[in-house]
């Protein structure tokens, strides 16, 4: 019998077009100051997926990164720290939306450990490997249609000119 995915390499898989598509082409609502994209909530169920995949097999994979993930930690309570210390130093510093790009950097590393949860077989890294394969397939073919001036792209259609990618313009 042939070895299946587990549930979090799929989610994980499932999610790499929302993860890479720019947020101008997802779906999102506003709750107060702060929109929460389609990305929000797919790196979100990852993180959980991965969480409930380490209660049931356990989180020793992730013992094998404690170095990285001590000094990830620490840069992450160094810049959500930082936020409030500018506030402190500087009277009119937005700490809403500063707060809030704080959170969804903290919310994209979030990926990190939840992969290294997700894909513990070869058979889930192929998993992503083929999401990966597939999505960057598909905006390859966005870009050459975009570069012959069949698809728009953020400015409109703009035949034999070097596009923005959907992941974002510097891209």
């Amino acid at each position: 019998m042939t070895a299946r995915p587990s549930a979090a390499a799929l989610v994980l898989a499932l999610a790499v077009p929302a993860i890479f598509l720019h947020t101008h082409y997802q779906p999102h609502a506003s709750v107060g100051s702060v929109d929460v994209y389609l990305t929000d909530v797919a790196i979100l169920v990852v993180a959980a997926v991965a969480c409930a995949d380490g209660v049931v097999h356990g989180f020793g994979p992730l013992r094998a990164g404690i170095a990285v993930w001590i000094p990830a930690v620490a840069f992450l309570a160094l810049l959500v720290a930082s936020v409030f210390y500018a506030r402190a130093v500087i009277g009119g510093y937005a700490i809403g939306s500063h707060l809030t790009s704080a959170a969804k950097f903290c919310e994209y590393a979030l990926l990190a450990p939840s992969a290294v949860l997700a894909l513990r077989r070869p058979v889930d890294r192929r998993a992503l490997f083929w999401a990966v394969v597939l999505w960057s397939s598909f905006l390859t073919l966005i870009a050459v249609l975009q570069f012959f001036g069949v698809v728009d792209e953020f400015k409109g259609r703009r035949p034999g000119q070097r596009e923005p990618s959907y992941i974002g313009i510097h891209d």
